[in-house]
């Protein structure tokens, strides 16, 4: 992973990290800083959506995008029952996103990584 220092601007508790950024093999993103040591970059895309020709197929590469991303917003979640919430969040089939929390981006030093998958 690449970072590159820049600008900030801020919205709440977070700081929106407008031009810091993160190589992937589709494009550069860019996250949120929650304090001095936190970075949370979320709604990064990690296949294509499973709609159309795509459901029940292997996954696929997401699409390239030019530019920097803002993953500053989760992505929408697989269809689930929601019931006995009050606020349930927005459900959709493309719904293939990461989020990675991390003190150490753009580090040179190997950290202990966590996944869950539902």
């Amino acid at each position: 992973m690449l970072l590159a220092s820049g600008a900030t601007t801020t919205s709440g508790q977070e700081t929106l990290v407008d031009s810091d950024t993160v190589a992937t093999t589709s494009g550069e993103i860019s996250g949120v800083h929650l304090d001095d040591e936190l970075t949370v970059v979320k709604g990064i895309p990690f296949a294509a959506p499973p709609v159309g020709e795509l459901r029940w197929r292997p996954p696929q590469p997401p699409a390239k995008w030019d530019g920097v991303r803002k993953c500053d917003r989760f992505g929408d979640v697989a269809w689930q029952s929601m019931s006995g919430r009050t606020d349930p969040p927005a459900m959709n089939e493309d719904c293939l996103y990461l989020n990675v929390w991390s003190n150490n981006v753009g580090g040179k030093t190997k950290r202990p990584v966590m996944v869950w998958i539902h």
